[in-house]
C-alpha cells in the first residue's frame, strides 16, 4: 500500500481529542474514542507514548473514519511530538505544543481528508490539551516493558540459499538421530519430514523425495544423486508403511528422471530455500522496485540502493548479492520504494505485513 503525508492541521486535531476529556471523567481510561462527523465518525485508539525527555514527549496513535454507509473504516497511524509541563502535585499533564512528525493514510483518499478538515473547522476553538499524568506514566511503563520484550526477539537471518535450478530442501532438525528399523539392515532418520534411510551393509544412504523418487548418497549432507534402481527390500517396507509417510505433498507432479532431478540440499540448522527458474528475472513493480517474477519467493530489488529484498516469515532481509550475506531490515526502515507498491498488486504478491 502507498501512503501519503497528511496536513499536520488535520492529524493535530485528531491527537487533541486524545486530551479533550474533563480530568474528572471515567473517561480518560475508556478506548477508543470516537467524535462525529457529518458523514460519520472518527475513532481515536489509545496512544501508544513513546518516549518522555526531558520535556519532550514522544508517541503515536491509531486512528479511523468511518462513512455512515460503508462497512469497511480507513485507518491511518499518526506519529506526534508535544512539548509538556508537568504538574506533579495536581497529577496533570499539559501540553503546550503538538507537532506531527509522520502519517500513514491511504494515497489519494481526497474524501477522508476533507472530513477531517470539516472537524478541524468545527473544534479548533474549543481544544483543551492536558491529560492524567498517572495515565502518561503507565503508557511509559508499558511501553519500557514492551521494549525489553522486543529486545529478546531475534531477528537474525536463517541461512538462505539461492539456487536457479530445480533443489528440495531437506532439513534435519539438529544432527541426525537414527532409528533402527526391526528385522532390517536399516536405519531412518527420525528427526526430519522426509524418509530418510541409512544401511549398515553398504553405508549408504537413501531419501525417498517423493512417489517412487529416490536418492541415494555416501554421506548424509551429500551429494545426493538420483537413483533409479533403489533395494527393493527398502521400497517394498516404505510402501508397506505408506500410511505412516505419506504426504501428498512430496506428490510427483511429472515423472523425475536423472536429467531433471532437483539437487538435494540438506540442511541442519533454520534455512530458507529460494529458487528461480533460471537466472533471476525481474519486472518493474513501481518506479524504482523490481520483482523477481520466475520464483515463488517474494524477492525484490530496489534501484536506487542496489539491494536486493527477501521477505521470510514476516521479517524482512536485505543482502548485496543473492548469494551474499543477508541483514535484518524492519519493515519501518525499508526503502520509500516500498511505500510505492499499488495496493492491487497485493492481490498478486504473497507478502505478509
Amino acid at each position: 500500500m502507498s501512503y501519503r503525508l497528511v496536513p499536520l492541521s488535520i492529524i493535530g486535531f485528531l491527537l487533541s481529542l486524545l486530551f479533550v476529556y474533563p480530568l474528572q471523567s471515567t473517561e480518560l481510561k475508556d478506548w477508543p474514542r470516537s467524535v462525529a462527523v457529518s458523514s460519520g465518525s472518527i475513532t481515536i485508539y489509545q496512544p501508544q507514548i513513546e518516549s518522555l525527555n526531558n520535556n519532550i514527549l514522544k508517541g503515536r496513535a491509531a486512528i479511523a473514519y468511518f462513512a455512515r454507509e460503508k462497512d469497511n473504516p480507513v485507518f491511518g497511524v499518526a506519529w506526534f511530538t508535544s512539548r509538556v509541563q508537568i504538574d506533579r502535585d495536581k497529577r496533570i499533564v499539559h501540553y503546550e505544543t503538538l507537532n506531527i512528525t509522520d502519517t500513514r493514510l491511504p494515497d489519494g483518499n481526497k474524501e477522508l481528508e476533507g472530513k477531517f478538515l470539516q472537524a478541524v473547522q468545527a473544534g479548533m476553538k474549543s481544544w483543551n490539551l492536558h491529560s492524567s499524568l498517572d495515565s502518561l506514566t503507565t503508557s511509559l511503563a508499558a511501553n519500557k516493558q514492551e521494549q525489553k520484550e522486543a529486545a529478546k526477539l531475534k531477528n537474525d537471518p536463517p541461512d538462505i540459499l539461492y539456487m536457479d535450478k530445480p533443489a528440495l530442501l531437506v532439513t534435519i532438525d539438529g544432527k541426525e538421530v537414527l532409528k533402527k528399523l526391526e528385522k532390517s539392515s536399516y536405519q531412518s532418520v527420525v528427526n526430519t519430514p522426509y524418509p530418510l534411510f541409512f544401511e549398515s551393509k553398504s553405508g549408504n544412504w537413501y531419501l525417498n523425495a517423493a512417489d517412487k523418487v529416490w536418492y541415494q548418497s555416501k554421506k548424509i549432507d551429500g551429494p545426493w544423486v538420483f537413483d533409479n534402481k533403489p533395494p527393493v527390500d527398502l521400497t517394498e517396507m516404505v510402501q508397506s508403511k505408506a500410511k505412516e509417510y505419506a504426504d501428498k505433498d512430496k506428490q510427483s507432479k511429472e515423472k523425475i528422471t536423472a536429467g531433471n532431478a532437483p539437487v538435494i540440499v540438506v540442511v541442519h540448522d533454520p534455512t530458507e530455500l529460494v529458487v528461480s527458474t533460471g537466472k533471476a528475472q525481474f519486472q518493474p513493480l513501481t518506479d524504482d522496485l523490481l520483482v523477481m517474477s520466475n520464483t515463488d519467493s517474494n524477492v525484490f530489488m530496489d534501484v536506487k540502493s542496489q539491494d536486493y529484498f527477501l521477505v521470510v516469515s514476516g521479517r524482512w532481509y536485505k543482502a548485496k548479492s543473492m548469494t551474499g550475506s543477508w541483514d535484518y531490515v524492519a519493515s519501518d526502515k525499508l526503502p520509500s520504494s516500498f511505500t510505492q507498491i499499488p495496493k492491487d498488486s497485493f492481490g498478486n504478491l504473497k507478502l505478509t505485513h
